[in-house]
């Protein structure tokens, strides 16, 4: 089945032990881990880019709140 890419998956018939297999090698390989401290570097830079930005107060304070609720995911 394409993804939305235009490429195929390969998992066609994939099923809830197979994604958890697949979440397991990410957790077990470090690579969820890496991608949080990603995650977590570039929030950082953005702050910082924010506090020295020209924006507005409050456009700068809108901008905050959008990429503070972009962290928050539940998986």
């Amino acid at each position: 089945m394409p993804n939305e890419s235009g490429g195929d998956t390969g998992m066609d018939d994939a099923d809830d032990a197979d994604a958890a297999a697949v979440r397991g090698v990410l957790a077990d390989t470090g690579a969820r881990d890496e991608v949080e401290r990603m995650i977590q570097t570039r929030y950082a830079k953005a702050e910082a880019a924010l506090r020295d930005a020209p924006f507005a107060p409050a456009g700068a304070a809108a901008l905050a709140r959008l990429a503070s609720r972009a962290l928050v995911r539940d998986s």
